[in-house]
């Protein structure tokens, strides 16, 4: 049964694979990415900032808008007629700095700074106060050594890489992050996706080769998240940094990488992906979501022909049950077979036992009756069976 159905899902992997294209994200032949990208922008407020006047909000819509550049641009309209834009943002961001740092937060600062170089925005003094403060956390490991997750100091080296800090600091913040993630090794402490994801992409920024235990570690958990992740609002951060976080290790190719496949399905369903471009109509989960796209380059995808696949479907249905039923006839018939056996072979036995245990070695005819029957019967039962087997194979 087992090389029936791999065969009739062989099969049906074939026939959808004739109808299977390779798409460039940033082409962005449907518009998708596009509309997203236009759909943030809009929701910009007056006073530069987006959501609630977040700090995050605010940080995560300019980051993704500045790894989309091509889709971008650094002014627009918006809808109540008042001039909008990335430099209005940095200005509301100006505002909002104290102790040369946003709420004295390494996270929050070092993603500014990040964001910050995709706008060139980097000479700004309020940018320049922010580096040399995450600079000066370096006797504390940026935080690591007094109790703050891995995914502060990730941040901290994608910030200082950014800024084109000295490469002594990359360097320490680099191995840091290496014994982070060994300390979580051997000490099987499991990082959750959304710092994981933060963290590779920071140890590949910071030049951590493949096959580094680190990245192999990070990269298998993430995997097995991304399989087995119920795709909801509350994952929805934690999916979306695991996969960027993926995609880096990848190289940007998810051609052989069916993870990472199979996850750009879920993204972009439409009880997900709505029409004006967002994701769930959220300035944060839209803005997640353009960040994790742009750790990759391509991806694949099945064009039309839908009658031609579903008839496959229909076709591999049919080739399963018939394997399965065949194979629920074949151990019923051999049970059949096993029982008919046992009952010849204890029938002769009893016999023998009885004409042995005889004074005389003597039995009646009602004796080979008794015991003759059941074997004639089984044996007869046998013989049938296997007569049939032979004519289905014939068949």
């Amino acid at each position: 049964m087992r090389n029936e159905i791999r065969q009739a899902f062989d099969d049906l992997v074939a026939v959808v694979r004739r109808y299977e294209v390779v798409r460039s994200v940033y082409a962005d032949e449907d518009g998708r990415l596009h509309r997203a990208v236009a759909w943030l922008q809009q929701q910009q407020n007056s006073n530069g900032s987006w959501g609630a006047d977040s700090y995050l909000d605010t940080q995560m819509t300019l980051l993704a808008l500045g790894m989309w550049p091509d889709l971008s641009s650094k002014n627009w309209d918006l809808p109540d007629r008042t001039a909008g834009g990335s430099g209005k943002a940095f200005d509301w961001l100006d505002s909002q700095q104290r102790d040369r740092s946003w709420d004295r937060n390494i996270w929050e600062t070092g993603a500014l700074i990040r964001t910050a170089a995709l706008h060139g925005e980097l000479d700004r003094p309020s940018i320049l106060r922010a580096t040399k403060w995450l600079e000066d956390l370096r006797p504390r490991r940026w935080g690591l050594d007094d109790g703050l997750e891995p995914h502060y100091l990730a941040q901290a080296t994608l910030g200082m890489i950014a800024a084109e800090s000295p490469q002594e600091l990359i360097v320490d913040a680099r191995e840091s992050l290496v014994d982070a993630v060994h300390h979580s090794i051997q000490n099987e402490d499991q990082m959750s996706p959304y710092i994981a994801g933060q963290v590779l992409d920071a140890l590949i920024a910071a030049g951590v080769g493949p096959s580094d235990a680190a990245i192999e570690y990070i990269s298998n958990s993430l995997r097995r998240f991304l399989l087995d992740a119920d795709v909801t609002i509350a994952n929805w951060m934690h999916l979306c940094l695991a996969f960027r976080g993926l995609g880096i290790a990848a190289g940007g190719s998810t051609l052989e990488h069916p993870t990472i496949e199979i996850t750009i399905q879920r993204l972009f369903s439409p009880n997900r992906h709505r029409e004006d471009g967002s994701w769930y109509h959220d300035v944060r989960l839209t803005s997640y979501t353009l960040v994790a796209l742009n750790s990759i380059t391509s991806y694949r995808m099945i064009a039309g022909h839908s009658y031609d696949i579903f008839r496959s479907l229909e076709a591999t249905k049919r080739d399963v049950l018939a394997a399965v039923e065949s194979d629920v006839e074949h151990h019923r018939t051999s049970y059949a077979l096993g029982v008919a056996t046992s009952i010849a072979l204890l029938s002769l036995g009893a016999l023998v036992y009885k004409f042995i245990s005889t004074d005389d070695n003597f039995l009646t005819n009602s004796d080979l009756l008794f015991f003759l029957i059941p074997i004639a019967i089984s044996a007869l039962g046998i013989v049938g069976e296997a007569a049939r087997r032979r004519m289905t194979r014939a068949n």
